[in-house]
């Protein structure tokens, strides 16, 4: 978009955010994660309106009544198949029990907390 490599598009926004990251300290990390949550938030409400406006959607009234959709729109699903019933039961209780067994290595729990620790002077600004 910018005429700019992959590489020099990863050094520049590497350099700014260290620079953003060292002046601002915690106030900045406070500040960042602020601003990203409400472009996440703002770029998702948009997404689901484009997609709800395509041509071939045609609006939330005919996505739900179409025929590849509705049966996947029931809150308790069919146990009839195994493969549902491990997907549905044992995956989930086994992401728990290692999350809860190995904290901070879970994808983002450990970063999360080790920036939120290292962006502070002190114990006090937690």
């Amino acid at each position: 978009m910018l005429g700019l490599s992959p590489l020099e598009t990863v050094t520049y926004t590497g350099v700014v955010t260290l620079i953003f990251s060292t002046l601002g300290r915690f106030r900045g990390v406070i500040l960042t994660d602020f601003i990203l949550f409400f472009t996440a938030m703002v770029g998702s409400v948009i997404a689901a309106y484009v997609a709800l406006d395509h041509p071939e959607v045609r609006g939330m009234g005919s996505l739900i009544s179409h025929e590849a959709v509705v049966s996947k729109l029931s809150l308790v699903p069919s146990f009839d198949n195994t493969a549902v019933f491990i997907h549905l039961l044992f995956i989930p209780l086994a992401i728990q029990w290692r999350s809860s067994w190995y904290p901070g290595s879970e994808p983002g729990g450990g970063g999360y907390i080790a920036q939120r620790i290292l962006a502070s002077k002190s114990e006090s600004m937690l």
